[in-house]
């Protein structure tokens, strides 16, 4: 649950950091937004696993 917690957390920061930021730099920003998305989906699926 705290690795879910940090993922979310990290997706609401980046998105906020990314305002007013030029292209490159929010390109960057939405692949990490991308990984963490999968680190999320990949906690909650452990969650689901270990709730039976």
């Amino acid at each position: 649950m705290v690795g879910e917690y940090i993922e979310m957390r990290d997706i609401d920061d980046l998105q906020e950091a990314q305002k007013g930021m030029p292209a490159d730099v929010v390109k960057v920003f939405e692949h990490l937004k991308e990984g963490s998305y999968n680190h999320l989906e990949a906690f909650r699926s452990a969650i689901d696993v270990h709730k039976g």
